[in-house]
């Protein structure tokens, strides 16, 4: 793996095809392209850029005040057809601020799954026109999709996880299992799932639960080398997986590896200033 630019604070990361891409500073798009070196290939003027996504050619940038970007050569360009989507006037947030695109997703099928905050998921297949797919009160921090399963997404709520097979036709939001239903981050490896809960917004009781992705057992709390409780939440883009590996970027500034798919797990590093963001390359 790359080290990163030294200097700069990294929001989000993602990896494609051997390619790496970050966001940092909530400008800086950067891109490291296998056996090449970060550069910035792209600059936010103006707003806040807090996640992106990467699938081939097509590069998304979320923002704040719920806007949407897509790199064209050097420039970041607005996605025009979001900043009409419907239900765009239900938007906000708890404390009457302006929403944000907190998280994007791709599906294998080209279809693109929209996060706002304080605005539900929406998708869309071509970026012309957005679906609403669920009731905003949902509180949605987290959507992925799961590459190699084809409708497959799931969505870490203030109600639960959120799981969809049909490509966001519909959504189920589970909780068997766990101790409290406020979930921040989620990911997806091999045939698990890991999902972040606690009490609330602050925190409290933070955990990772696992589940095998057949959804036929409840929830089981990760307890093998972590602490009983983490300080406060485990964060969107805080938690990755891919096959058996599988990360966790702790609020005390800890970061912990499972090698056998969230069973087990063991510190890696320590007294981290703050991490934001974690990849499994």
């Amino acid at each position: 793996m790359a080290p990163q630019p030294a200097g700069y604070r990294m929001d989000a990361i993602a990896v494609d095809a051997g390619d790496l891409w970050a966001l940092s500073d909530g400008a800086n798009l950067w891109h490291h392209p296998e056996g090449g070196d970060w550069e910035i290939v792209g600059r936010l003027e103006e707003g806040q850029a807090n996640c992106l996504a990467v699938a081939g050619d097509l590069v998304l940038i979320g923002a704040a005040e719920a806007r949407l970007f897509r790199l064209d050569g050097s420039a970041l360009r607005e996605v025009a057809s979001f900043a009409t989507a419907p239900g765009r006037d239900t938007w906000g947030t708890p404390w009457g601020g302006p929403p944000d695109v907190r998280s994007i997703g791709f599906d294998d099928d080209g279809t693109v799954y929209v996060n706002v905050h304080v605005g539900g998921v929406l998708r869309s297949a071509e970026l012309e026109s957005w679906e609403p797919t669920m009731d905003i009160s949902a509180d949605v921090h987290e959507v992925i999709a799961h590459s190699g399963s084809p409708g497959a997404a799931y969505a870490a709520s203030a109600i639960g996880l959120g799981v969809t097979t049909d490509g966001a036709g519909s959504w189920e939001f589970q909780i068997s299992g766990m101790h409290a239903v406020y979930c921040r981050a989620v990911a997806v490896g091999g045939d698990y799932a890991l999902v972040s809960a606690s009490l609330g917004p602050s925190g409290g009781k933070a955990v990772v639960y696992r589940r095998p992705l057949d959804g036929s057992t409840p929830f089981r709390k990760c307890e093998d080398g972590l602490p009983e409780w983490f300080a406060g939440n485990v964060n969107t883009f805080c938690l990755d997986a891919t096959g058996d590996r599988s990360v966790i970027a702790a609020p005390e500034g800890a970061v912990y590896e499972s090698v056998n798919g969230g069973v087990t797990w063991s510190s890696v590093a320590e007294g981290l200033p703050g991490v934001h963001c974690v990849a499994l390359a």
